[in-house]
């Protein structure tokens, strides 16, 4: 994800990522299957959760090598782009260290709904074609799982609520006569202000509770119902993690002439549980996560 923000700069400072260096834990260059090209998403999860030996072949559950600390941490040192020179040693260390320890390993379920799939997409919308963001999950149904939408980001919906915090919730505007509010004894004249109330398009959304927030979710649908928008092509996806206590990380395809590409983690990050929240309404919201958009 693109960084350079003012709001990202204030999100940083919640989240430290200055790494404690890693316990015992050390990257092994010379096996060649380790590095073999992570081809797909499910062989991402195996290799982080050492539930495959190096040539890909499962193990079974009573197999002594079946989520084996020692083995997760050669195979997991190289689930990282390791040629991104940001990607600090000691602080890939320390998740290796977090997720590997023999009294509580961490691993990652697939059938979770705390990682998402975030493709930018083209749609048509009023007859030109414009970047768009969709976010996917995982949702339990039955006995099994499926991909359903989470949320959406277009600029244009964005553009219409200008009087939203998405970082907070509803602006928070003073009381005065600048400000747009129905007075408390609105009733007494059968709110007959809401005539005016409602010419002000710019900034009604002032007039909403606090904590009210568009749901762009449900915009999306309704133009497509209405056949204002229509989907065109996926032009990239990327995943989003939230499964690890106090980390995030991002996995994206790394496509190159190397046996250190394919799925890769290429951002990672310390997180509070406290503050999880705050950074996925940063992924969710916040435009330089998204496709640039030119009206």
């Amino acid at each position: 994800m693109k960084t350079n923000s003012k709001f990202l700069v204030v999100v940083l400072a919640l989240f430290s990522t200055s790494g404690v260096a890693a316990q015992g834990v050390t990257y092994d260059e010379g096996n060649e299957f380790i590095l073999a090209e992570t081809k797909q998403v499910n062989q991402f999860f195996r290799r982080f959760n050492g539930e495959e030996d190096y040539e890909g072949k499962r193990f079974s559950t009573n197999d002594p090598r079946y989520q084996q600390a020692d083995m997760r941490r050669m195979y997991i040192s190289n689930l990282f782009d390791n040629l991104d020179a940001g990607m600090v040693d000691s602080l890939k260390g320390s998740f290796i260290y977090t997720v590997t320890r023999e009294k509580d390993p961490k691993f990652l379920n697939h059938r979770r709904n705390d990682w998402y799939a975030q493709l930018d997409v083209i749609i048509k919308y009023e007859k030109k074609e414009r970047p768009c963001t969709l976010f996917l999950k995982m949702e339990r149904e039955n006995m099994g799982t499926k991909w359903v939408l989470a949320n959406v980001y277009f600029k244009p919906f964005i553009t219409l609520f200008k009087g939203v915090d998405f970082f907070g919730g509803a602006a928070q505007a003073s009381v005065d006569e600048s400000s747009p509010y129905l007075h408390p004894k609105s009733h007494e004249i059968n709110f007959i202000n809401l005539k005016k109330a409602f010419t002000r398009l710019d900034e009604i959304e002032k007039y909403a509770a606090n904590e009210y927030n568009p749901d762009f979710l449900t915009l999306f649908i309704y133009e497509l119902k209405r056949g204002n928008a229509e989907f065109l092509e996926v032009k990239n996806l990327k995943f989003h993690f939230f499964q690890i206590d106090n980390w995030y990380f991002e996995v994206s395809k790394v496509n190159r002439k190397s046996t250190n590409s394919g799925w890769l983690i290429t951002e990672l990050m310390r997180v509070a549980e406290k503050d999880k929240e705050i950074l996925r309404k940063y992924i969710f919201f916040h435009e330089n996560n998204h496709l640039p958009y030119s009206p």
